[in-house]
């Protein structure tokens, strides 16, 4: 089951909010390896349903991996939006003070 959650940063948080985020994912990925190598052996053996489980497993977890890095990207796109923002409302206040 997957919930959202929401919560509030300061926008100076953003970029180690987003490194940690990505962080767990590349964790989740290294996970998701790990899967595909046990229903490999588990396949290498003849154990087919074995292998075949941790293959619905592991399509899981890529689907939440894929999710997460939907997000990512999201977060990132969104913080640079406002940086930009940010940063053209400074330029009247630079240009007026020149």
């Amino acid at each position: 089951m997957r919930v959202t959650v929401q919560h509030t940063l300061d926008i100076k948080e953003m970029p180690s909010y987003i490194a940690d985020r990505f962080e767990t994912t590349i964790a989740d990925l290294k996970m998701v390896l790990d899967m595909a190598q046990g229903a490999k052996e588990e396949l290498d053996l003849g154990r087919f349903i074995d292998s075949s489980e941790l293959i619905d497993a592991l399509r899981q977890k890529m689907m939440l991996v894929d999710a997460n890095l939907g997000e990512i990207q999201s977060l990132e796109l969104s913080y640079e939006k406002m940086r930009i923002a940010e940063s053209m409302q400074d330029e009247p206040a630079r240009d007026a003070n020149e």
